[in-house]
């Protein structure tokens, strides 16, 4: 049985989670990453698709998350065709804290996006979160080059609009799948726009690494790569230190598919993680 500490950690562990899921996958601190004025920030700049995905509808992928070994959330991402167009995507998560961490941290989200089944470009995000007794649903919608978002929360019977431009047209899932279909081995680092609550960050990627990993899913050839985030300041330029509450983020993503393995952060205590535990391969195009 997990000492009341441990849990209680766990719990941070998923209150770290709750940061959103994304900022798990997608965020960290690599040793003297450089973002020079002249860097292009609009989302996906200098990435290009590939001919065909790597992965399609009817994937399904779990993770467990926790704090240094004990399990303190699951969490289900899967991919299907939309069906109210031929030419988008939807991806959807569910995301629910463990019984034993529940007891002192109760979070559960799930949420759904719709894509550009072309340029895996965000159009529209729904997502409902609760935290203990409180619950919060946040529609977000993009304009057509991804250079307006409006967003529109619900809380407590009180509803808060806002509106601004930024140069990302993705939010955090579909940055993920851009990530995992444009990200080449051997080339070099790459940066992109993500779209993270109200706020724009800059995300940087870059392999250090390749060989096998084993998951609870499974044995797997991968790369890894080493993540950088820094939030995007209102005149539209990364700040200079990265973010600190997540440090040196690591991602392994297996070769085939490109779906991520495991991923880890060091936290205030100890490490969170990620790993996957269940994987069911869609219809690539």
């Amino acid at each position: 049985m997990p000492s009341t500490t441990r849990t209680q950690r766990a719990a941070f562990a998923a209150g770290l989670i709750a940061g959103g899921v994304a900022v798990v996958l997608l965020v960290g601190a690599v040793r003297g990453w450089q973002y020079g004025p002249a860097e292009p920030l609009r989302a996906g700049a200098g990435l290009s698709l590939p001919e065909r995905l790597p992965f399609g509808p009817g994937e399904r992928l779990v993770y467990e998350f926790g704090w240094s070994g004990l399990p303190a959330a699951m969490l289900s991402v899967s991919l299907d065709a939309s069906e109210d167009a031929a030419d988008q995507l939807a991806i959807e998560y569910e995301m629910s804290t463990t019984p034993v961490v529940e007891r002192l941290y109760r979070l559960e989200s799930s949420g759904r996006t719709l894509l550009d089944r072309a340029t895996l470009r965000s159009l529209s995000a729904e997502s409902v979160t609760r935290k203990r007794d409180k619950e919060e649903a946040t529609s977000i919608r993009f304009g057509a080059d991804g250079g307006e978002v409006t967003i529109r929360k619900r809380r407590d019977g009180r509803v808060k609009h806002k509106s601004f431009g930024l140069g990302a047209a993705r939010d955090a899932p579909a940055a993920f799948l851009l990530l995992r279909a444009a990200i080449e081995a051997g080339k070099g680092p790459v940066r992109l726009a993500v779209l993270s609550g109200e706020s724009t960050y800059a995300v940087g990627v870059e392999q250090v690494a390749r060989g096998q990993v084993e998951v609870a899913a499974g044995s797997f050839p991968a790369a890894e790569y080493e993540l950088d985030i820094r939030k995007v300041a209102d005149e539209g330029e990364p700040v200079r230190e990265p973010e600190r509450r997540y440090r040196k983020v690591r991602v392994w993503v297996a070769e085939e598919g490109r779906v991520p393995l495991r991923m880890q952060s060091e936290a205030a205590y100890g490490q969170v993680y990620a790993e996957l535990v269940h994987c069911r391969p869609g219809r690539p195009d």
